[in-house]
Parts: structure tokens; C-alpha cells; sequence
């Protein structure tokens, strides 16, 4: 992966520095922020804010800071939806997908998935809502399952211009999920949640149509 290549280089170049260089920090914490490796992305910022406090650094630490304590507090507030809100929307969400091999694939909830990539499994859930960020890419969105579990989705390749399809109640299938914990501890807070990372565009359905630009 090109992004891992650049990890790589900048580890190398951390180790061959005879003078700080805020910049290479920097551009080290945004490649962190993308892949949503976040406490290695606050450090870095940390560090660049500490060599250099005109970069802007700490606003980009804060920024990671009040997005991730939104998901871990959306999370664990289900979204803040009514109790008779939540039964509706929970029980149209469908379990048993026609037209679909279960020999070949099968309908689980959340709390079935392993860490890591997940083959032959479909998630269904609904969206709760839109989880806003300083940095576009990746969307995200607060996901509830049929059995009630709650987790972020973060969708990667996508264009702006798709968020539109993608409202509260969509419904939403991913194929093959990938699940990550996300963690992040800044200034004695400590966050962690379950996340579903979309890197293939092709594995998500939403309303049963994709989110493939023609």
C-alpha cells in the first residue's frame, strides 16, 4: 500500500534527523488521521505543535480529539434516539437478503465479526446519522444493527457529492466488513470504539443500489 510505503520513508528519515523538522511530523500525523490511526496522528501533531506552534498543529490534535469523542459518546448514547424511534428503525432492518447464496455469504450482526477482514459476511444495519469531521475523507456514520449494536462505518473513495444518498434510516449493507477498534487517549481521556472500514467502494450497498459513480 502506497500510504504504508510512506510510513516506511518517514520512520527512516525520523531516524537520519539531526535537526527537527516539524514538517515531516506533520505530514506523517494527516497519513495517521487518514488511515484513522489516531492516537499515533495526535502524537505526531503533538510533536510538530511542540518544533513549530505556527503550523497549526494543535488545532489538527483538536480536531481528531472532538470527532473521535463524538463517536465514542454518539456510540454509547445510541445516537440519542427515542426508545420507540429506535424499535422502529431497528425492526425493518432485514435479515435475510433475497437473491443472496447463504452458502456463500451470511447476515450477522456486529457483535459476530472478528478484529480485521471478515469474508463471506454481510453486515445490515440502518444509519443513524452523519458523524461531521474537520478532514473529508473518510465519510463516516453512526450505524445501527438488527440486534441492536452501534458502530461507526468509515466509507474511503467516495465523493462528497454521494452523502446525499446516504441519510438517517438508510439502509445499508456491507460485504466482506472490516472491523477496527479505534482508540485514542489525549490529556488523561481515554476513547475507544468499534469501527467499519470501507476501503472497496463495491462492498457497500445503500438503499440496494451502490455508491459506484456511472
Amino acid at each position: 500500500m502506497e500510504l504504508e510505503h510512506a510510513l516506511k520513508a518517514y520512520a527512516q528519515t525520523e531516524k537520519n534527523l539531526k535537526e527537527a523538522n516539524p514538517d515531516l511530523f506533520f505530514n506523517r500525523g494527516t497519513i495517521f488521521e487518514y488511515l484513522e490511526r489516531y492516537n499515533e496522528a495526535v502524537c505526531d501533531f503533538e510533536t510538530a505543535h511542540k518544533i513549530d506552534p505556527n503550523l497549526g498543529a494543535d488545532k489538527k490534535c483538536e480536531g481528531i480529539i472532538a470527532f473521535v469523542a463524538r463517536c465514542y459518546n454518539s456510540i454509547n448514547q445510541k445516537g440519542k434516539l427515542k426508545t420507540n424511534r429506535l424499535i422502529d428503525m431497528v425492526k425493518s432492518i432485514p435479515q435475510i437478503l433475497p437473491g443472496e447464496d447463504s452458502s456463500k455469504t451470511k447476515v450477522v450482526d456486529i457483535a459476530h465479526l472478528q478484529s480485521g477482514e471478515n469474508p463471506g459476511l454481510i453486515i445490515s444495519a440502518k444509519v443513524v446519522n452523519f458523524l461531521d469531521k474537520s478532514s473529508d475523507v473518510p465519510m463516516c456514520f453512526l450505524l445501527v444493527d438488527f440486534k441492536h449494536n452501534f458502530c461507526v462505518t468509515s466509507i474511503y473513495h467516495m465523493s462528497g457529492s454521494l452523502t446525499e444518498k446516504i441519510r438517517t434510516g438508510s439502509e445499508v449493507l456491507i460485504k466482506n466488513p472490516h472491523l477496527v477498534l479505534v482508540q485514542c487517549s489525549y490529556k488523561g481521556y481515554n476513547y475507544s470504539y468499534q469501527c467499519l472500514k470501507v476501503t472497496d467502494i463495491k462492498d457497500i450497498l445503500v438503499n440496494g443500489s451502490s455508491l459506484l459513480e456511472e
